[in-house]
């Protein structure tokens, strides 16, 4: 792929592609070149947009047969050291089983700081009457 046509040729043809789907603002300087295989290159350009800090744009072209023309066989943006993401996820049932252990050691807390023979808890108030 090098041979038949210049990395710099191939660095404007990623950026104009990119212009494709993004605003020329929301392209940022050339992070890195990564050599995917012999016919492939990934260029990774920062990511400008607001909500999307620490990511970069990658777009890899590629070209086969010399004949051929170079293609986009892939366009995304992708997270960097510094990207902001959601938090891990935590299934349903999870986060379930943490509220139910929760409620059960703040129950426990609360029969801990009442006072058995006064009927005060810890901080002096009255603790509610089973009865009622």
């Amino acid at each position: 792929m090098y041979k038949d046509i210049h990395e710099k040729a191939l660095r404007k043809r990623a950026k104009e592609e990119l212009l494709k789907v993004a605003e020329p603002t929301e392209i940022g300087r050339l992070v890195s070149v990564q050599e995917e295989s012999e016919h492939s290159l990934t260029f990774l350009f920062k990511c400008k947009r607001e909500a999307y800090t620490g990511w970069n744009w990658a777009i890899t072209l590629t070209q086969l047969d010399p004949a051929e023309p170079v293609t986009v066989t892939e366009l995304s943006l992708l997270t960097g050291r510094e990207s902001l993401v959601a938090p891990e996820w935590v299934s349903w049932d999870e986060q379930l089983r943490q509220y139910k252990e929760t409620v059960k050691q703040v129950a426990q807390l609360k029969l801990e700081n009442t006072d058995g023979e006064s009927g005060e808890n810890a901080a002096g108030e009255s603790a509610p009457n089973s009865s009622d």
